[in-house]
């Protein structure tokens, strides 16, 4: 029994020593070198030495390869830092099996599999990309063979903290990788805290543009939702209305026919003040969306009691068509009354006559 094993030859299929799986022949000359190399689903990248002796070589060429540098910077590398390695001995490159034993079919095997990874940070940077993210917001996963970047769970007090922060950049890669962030910003359009209600609005657009590149419907359908919301309770829907005109005006191409609604909103003596504050967002990235024929009907509300109300007519008129409606926009500049418009994350403090002198080309610190 014994004997009979002793003059099998025993062999082994070449696997990558990092995940366990096995590997593909490697077949791809780098640049014409010397040396095949390949790549395992877990990203590691080997190189064949069929000779076992130029191991050196083989990986300045795995780390040009998995780099995606050139050779004098990937040199800059440390090891067990940036990368780790590992070689298969005995691997017999015409069979493309590892022949621990050294010897198969009469022929002696020399060759070896040079194996490197990089480190997940580095892997992150190079393969991952994931529009700049940084390696803290992904996680690593292995869906069967192979290794994964995906965002790490978040929860509603992680899309607060952001939001809070106003930390929109983090808030559009996640929108990249998973469109539930929609959710938890909506969470928060019912908060108490008017700068936060506003924040949140404003991250909604914000991700919201992203996920219509590949779901204009999905997003249409939240539109809907929040239309339905204002309606059915207006007094207590104002962060809905806030992001309704943010997604408008983060995608005018797609939603601008959802405007049109504003002008049954404005009616409510509750909403207008809210609804002004919305189209002007809207008009200030596509004055288009509105029409200079919508001048009269905004020239009427520069006489309300309400000084928001007559500030953000004024804003917009100014975004619109000043030369029709100049005499009215002077005769509010001196308007002393106070309101706070909403500015890239901050509430400022101006008055009517500054938005209207805004309007009228003078300069205001917003």
């Amino acid at each position: 029994m014994s004997g009979s094993v002793g003059k099998r030859e025993i062999v082994q299929r070449a696997r990558c020593p990092f995940c366990g799986f096995a590997v593909e022949r490697p077949a791809d000359y780098h640049d014409g070198g010397s040396m095949p190399r390949g790549v395992c689903s877990c990203g590691a990248v080997y190189v064949c030495d069929v000779t076992g002796h130029n191991l050196g070589s083989a990986l300045l060429i795995a780390l040009e390869s998995a780099s995606g540098k050139t050779m004098d910077a990937a040199l800059d590398v440390v090891a067990e830092v940036d990368y780790q390695d590992q070689v298969l001995e005995r691997y017999d490159d015409q069979s493309h099996l590892v022949v621990p034993g050294g010897a198969l079919e009469g022929r002696r095997i020399r060759g070896a599999l040079f194996f490197l990874r990089l480190k997940e940070r580095q892997i992150c940077d190079q393969a991952g990309k994931a529009g700049g993210s940084d390696l803290k917001d992904y996680a690593v996963h292995r869906q069967g063979s192979k290794r994964v970047f995906v965002p790490k769970s978040f929860g509603k007090e992680d899309v607060a903290a952001l939001v809070a922060s106003y930390d929109t950049e983090r808030v559009e890669r996640l929108a990249r990788e998973d469109k539930r962030i929609l959710r938890d910003l909506q969470r928060l359009l019912y908060t108490g805290d008017e700068l936060m209600r506003l924040r949140a609005s404003d991250m909604i657009g914000r991700a919201a543009a992203i996920i219509a590149e590949t779901e204009p419907g999905f997003v249409a359908n939240l539109l809907q939702r929040l239309l339905s919301s204002v309606a059915d309770s207006a007094a207590s829907s104002w962060g809905a209305l806030d992001a309704i005109g943010s997604i408008i005006a983060h995608r005018t191409d797609l939603y601008a026919r959802y405007t049109q609604f504003f002008f049954d909103f404005i009616k409510d003596e509750v909403l207008a003040p809210n609804v002004l504050r919305v189209l002007c967002g809207i008009v200030a990235v596509d004055k288009d969306v509105l029409g200079s024929q919508a001048v009269p009907f905004f020239v009427r509300m520069l006489s309300s009691e309400n000084p928001s109300i007559r500030g953000y007519a004024a804003r917009i008129l100014g975004f619109l068509d000043v030369s029709s409606c100049r005499e009215h926009l002077v005769r509010i500049r001196d308007d002393k009354d106070v309101l706070e418009v909403y500015v890239e994350g901050f509430l400022k403090r101006v008055t009517v006559g500054d938005l209207a002198g805004e309007a009228l080309g003078d300069r205001i610190d917003t």
